[in-house]
């Protein structure tokens, strides 16, 4: 009888273990992070905002940062991320799509950001009810989850952030229940505006959407709040190419024509350059203005007297031409005199128009006003402003080094073709 009853018990423990080892769990998906013998498969659930889009560049979004991240967390991980973030959708339209984009996938761990389409079109008890829905769905094909909440924002009637705190809390409520872990963004970007609204508009790519700053912030937040310590992802640790145009030279090299759109005077400047190297080279160059077109002036500076109407009425016809390159290089005297948030908000605009909507379909250079008038490079402040900015959408910017002296054309010709 003893023995038949430790075979009972021995079986029902090993059932249970079984049946434990079995169950998704956060706690299982760390452990092969640590061991680094299989490959965790991680699938990032979302829109726009874990889409690849505009914002960050066209390239890359918070899916690629966290798989960064993960490995720094844990070295000796294998890790593979896919991306099913989908501009505009709400959950409902996740839960729609999931067994295609989330499940056939298998993933290990599905990583879940949605809420800045539900605040404006779903009620949050159905938002919650989603949400759990989700959570379900992943835990029956196996996937552990981690929660995101979304950013703050800049506020309008219908998207304030009192309604964005009200539907992350009911994110948090899944959660809890649901017994995931919560990377609480909407907090961390909160307190972040709120204590230096300057640092926070430099996460942002406009008013809702983050650029590849924010998004590495995204990153951090759940690599931290996976591993349970912190984690941060220096400039050097984010990957960022260092050939601004391998596409174009390549292109050139080819002898393939070249569409080209540029800010004065690279409009000028890089056909030269590019004829130097390339004396066949069949180049068609557009120049993106940003003085007014009239030689009238209404009065005050270039920029705010037509300047800007110019420039930007121009960037919005960029996505139609479909250029191979478009040379952002804006001069210093733009918005001088401006307060931060105005020059923040051009400078976001003409970043983002310089972009296609979606995925990358043309390169972008960027250039610091420095490398044109290196005796008028502006407010050292506004520079490095320009540089973060740059850098959110995954540009690394051409620039001077400390007291260098070459003439624009040279350090153009050295960092585009001396390679």
């Amino acid at each position: 009888m003893r023995t038949l009853i430790f075979a009972l018990v021995l079986s029902a423990g090993l059932g249970a273990a079984q049946s434990q080892e079995a169950s998704p769990s956060i706690a299982g998906v760390v452990r092969q992070l640590e061991m680094g013998q299989k490959s965790v498969r991680v699938v990032c659930f979302g829109d726009s905002i874990t889409g690849v889009y505009y914002h960050t560049g066209s390239r890359r979004a918070w899916t690629d940062l966290l798989g960064l991240a993960i490995q720094k967390a844990w070295p000796s991980a294998k890790v593979e991320m896919v991306n099913a973030g989908i501009s505009g959708n709400t959950t409902a339209q996740g839960l729609a799509r999931m067994e295609r984009d989330v499940n056939a996938k298998r993933p290990d761990l599905v990583a879940v950001m949605f809420g800045m389409n539900d605040v404006v079109r779903t009620p949050v008890e159905t938002y919650e009810a989603n949400l759990r829905q989700i959570s379900a769905r992943c835990r029956r094909a196996g996937a552990a989850v981690i929660f995101c909440t979304p950013n703050s924002v800049t506020e309008t009637p219908d998207r304030p952030n009192a309604k964005l705190a009200e539907f992350s809390e009911a994110m948090r409520r899944v959660a809890a229940g649901e017994g995931w872990p919560v990377a609480d963004a909407f907090a961390d970007w909160e307190s972040l505006r709120k204590r230096d609204f300057g640092a926070w508009t430099l996460l942002m790519s406009e008013t809702i959407h983050p650029n590849l700053n924010g998004h590495r912030r995204f990153a951090e937040l759940m690599a931290s709040t996976l591993s349970g310590k912190a984690i941060e992802l220096a400039d050097s640790e984010v990957g960022f190419d260092p050939d601004p145009i391998p596409l174009t030279r390549s292109r050139l090299e080819a002898g393939e024509p070249v569409k080209i759109v540029a800010m004065p005077p690279y409009d000028q400047w890089f056909p030269e350059l590019a004829r130097n190297h390339f004396p066949n080279a069949r180049l068609e160059v557009l120049t993106w203005p940003v003085t007014p077109a009239s030689a009238a002036s209404k009065g005050g500076d270039p920029w705010s007297s037509g300047g800007r109407e110019a420039a930007k009425g121009f960037a919005k016809t960029i996505r139609n031409l479909k250029p191979n390159l478009v040379v952002v290089a804006p001069p210093a005297w733009i918005n001088a005199n401006a307060t931060d948030a105005e020059f923040v908000a051009d400078a976001q605009w003409m970043l983002n128009l310089a972009f296609p909507f979606g995925r990358s379909e043309w390169e972008v250079l960027a250039l610091l006003p420095e490398v044109a008038n290196p005796e008028a490079p502006g407010k050292a402040s506004r520079i490095e402003s320009w540089k973060r900015m740059m850098l959110g959408k995954d540009l690394v910017p051409v620039a001077r080094k400390n007291g260098e002296r070459l003439p624009g054309r040279e350090l153009i010709d050295e960092a585009l073709f001396g390679r």
